[in-house]
């Protein structure tokens, strides 16, 4: 997608391109609209007009949280998995980790699952301060991820916590 600034630099080479043709093709452009380079003109200067004085914020990403807290209920070799329900992208794997035998507190399994979880190709967020992980919605989402139960985290086959910050802007 094109941003605001990309489509005024469009605009004036498709200006300028609309302008050549005409003086090419004589008094009436070989079909194409005389009045086009301004039209152009005119709605690029409109645009520009807008963007300086109302330019674009940047959005707010939406926040979930995962918190490690048992330790005895983790046990080696199993596997966490955590779900985002995007709603562009559908059910997607944020990634996986499997306990590891030297993971003896919760703060290592933490560790463990948001450097796996950093590595997505999605564009999602991964922070970790100390037994919690943080994601942030990839951009562009808005409110659209709000709701639903969206972040899910499995271990083996049992649900671990299904809990999400719905704050999504």
């Amino acid at each position: 997608m094109y941003s605001i600034l990309d489509k005024i630099k469009i605009a004036k080479v498709s200006q300028f391109l609309a302008e050549n043709d005409i003086d090419k093709r004589g008094l009436y452009g070989g079909g194409v609209d005389v009045l086009l380079p301004t039209k152009i003109y005119n709605i690029r200067k409109s645009v520009e007009w807008m963007y300086g004085i109302n330019p674009p914020t940047n959005e707010e990403r939406a926040k979930g949280y995962i918190e490690i807290t048992s330790l005895g209920f983790f046990n080696t070799g199993k596997i966490i998995t955590v779900y985002v329900d995007d709603p562009e992208l559908g059910l997607i794997i944020l990634g996986t980790y499997t306990i590891l035998i030297t993971d003896t507190t919760e703060i290592s399994v933490a560790t463990g699952l948001a450097n796996s979880l950093t590595s997505n190709p999605y564009g999602y967020g991964i922070s970790r301060i100390n037994n919690t992980i943080t994601i942030e919605a990839r951009l562009g989402l808005g409110s659209s991820i709000n709701d639903n139960n969206r972040l899910q985290v499995i271990v083996d086959s049992r649900i671990f916590d299904n809990t999400f910050d719905n704050t999504f802007n």
